[in-house]
Order: C-alpha cells, then structure tokens, then sequence
C-alpha cells in the first residue's frame, strides 16, 4: 500500500533475553547437566533434532550432507516427511544457546558452503521454496524476485527502528490493566472478523463505528496515550545504556 512502511522484526536482543539456563550447584548430576549445556550449543546436534538423526531423512559422505531426494520435494510442498520409523520431528520447547537457525554446522553442501541446522535452510530446498509456479507469475508481473526487493526499491522497508530493543526496557501493565487489555483484544479481534465478512460499506462502517466506542468505553485512548509515554522513557533508558 502507498505510505505503508515495513520494519524488520529484531529476534536477538543485544541486551540480553529474558531466560537463562542454569546449573543447581547440588545437583546429583551436575557433569550429565554440564554435558546437556554443551548439547544445546552445538549446532550438529541442533541439526539432529530439527532434520533427525544422520541416514535417516538424510546422510553424510565425506563431510557432506545430502537430503534423501523424496524428501526435498515433501518439504517443498509443505508436506509431512516423516521418519523411517514413522515418527515425525517436533521443535523442541527447550531454548537452546544458539537460538536461531543460521548457525553453521560441520557438514557442508554441495556447494561447499557449511550446511545450518534446519532442511529449509539448505540451497536444494530453497530453490525449490522460491521457485514455485506461483513465486514465478508474481516475478513476471512485478519485475522483482522477491516482495522484499520490491519494498525496498520503493524505500518502504527498514532494516532498523527507533524502536528496536526498546521493549526490554517497557513497563509491565498492572493486572487490572492487564484485564482491560484483554477485552480491548476481544473487541477489536471480534470486530475484525465481522468487518472481513461484510456485505457492504455501510455494514463494514457500522461494526467499525461500534468497534471505536467500544474501545472509548474502556479508556483505551488512555492507555495508547500511557504505553506511547512509557515507551518514550524505555527508549531513553536503551539509548542511555548504548553511549
């Protein structure tokens, strides 16, 4: 849309997360908790548990790792891929050291560039991901590769926002705020779905009329205007801590 600008959501804060991993000092089995840290910063392992152990879903020559050919199109075509067994790979709830994706592991591709830990992360896969009949009409009629390429050119997309980190730093609503919060999603989340089905302007003007007071009804100009002035002072704190 014209005037429309996208940011790019940040995943790593540099100031830190707000979970840690720790080690009870009396554990009874303090080396296997030791080694269960070190498993969660190793990307090979990481790779096992997205991909499946090694000559299952796929195989390593020479340091090289291959996805089994049925398999690459499964995931291309967003279907499941099971294991041999018939067990199906799930994402482990635990967070890991290394949490994302991007890391390398010890195994290469056939490009010889180092393989990351996820199927959908190799060039084999991905150039079946963005090349589907779909992917290419759009590239015909925009003349771009990607959506991404497009905003860009048109400088509607940013890599970095004023805002970024700033929620670290935010003030955590009070419970009775936290219930007032609750039902101003409810209203707007149930008002979005009747404006998406409906018949005509007018009704489309009714809901959202509807909408709007409701949400007055609960002060929420009130609460926009305190979150905009907390975030201003959480921006503050982030930028006092980035001199």
């Amino acid at each position: 849309m014209e005037g429309q600008k996208l940011y790019q959501e940040s995943w790593n804060s540099v100031y830190g997360n707000n979970y840690v991993l720790v080690v009870n000092a009396k554990s009874p089995n303090i080396d296997a908790a030791l080694r269960f840290l070190d498993m969660l910063a190793d990307p090979d392992v990481y790779m096992e548990v997205f991909c499946g152990p090694e000559g299952d879903l796929w195989y390593a020559e020479d340091g090289v790792a291959y996805l089994r050919e049925d398999v690459s199109g499964k995931i291309a075509n967003r279907e499941a891929y099971p294991l041999q067994s018939g067990e199906e790979t799930v994402l482990w709830a635990t967070p890991w050291i290394i949490d994302d994706t991007s890391h390398p592991t010890s195994y290469v591709g056939l490009d010889g560039e180092p393989r990351l830990v996820r199927f959908d992360r190799w060039t084999e896969v991905l150039d079946l991901l963005y090349n589907t009949e779909q992917q290419n009409a759009w590239r015909k009629i925009s003349g771009y590769d990607f959506f991404v390429d497009e905003a860009m050119a048109n400088n509607a997309y940013t890599l970095e926002s004023g805002l970024d980190y700033v929620v670290n730093f935010a003030t955590i609503p009070d419970d009775q705020m936290k219930l007032t919060l609750d039902a101003l999603k409810d209203i707007v989340v149930n008002a979005s779905w009747q404006m998406v089905y409906a018949q005509t302007d007018e009704q489309f003007d009714q809901i959202w009329d509807q909408m709007v007071e409701d949400c007055e009804g609960l002060n929420a100009q009130e609460i926009i205007d305190w979150r905009i002035a907390d975030l201003e002072k959480a921006r503050q704190t982030r930028d006092s801590l980035s001199k």
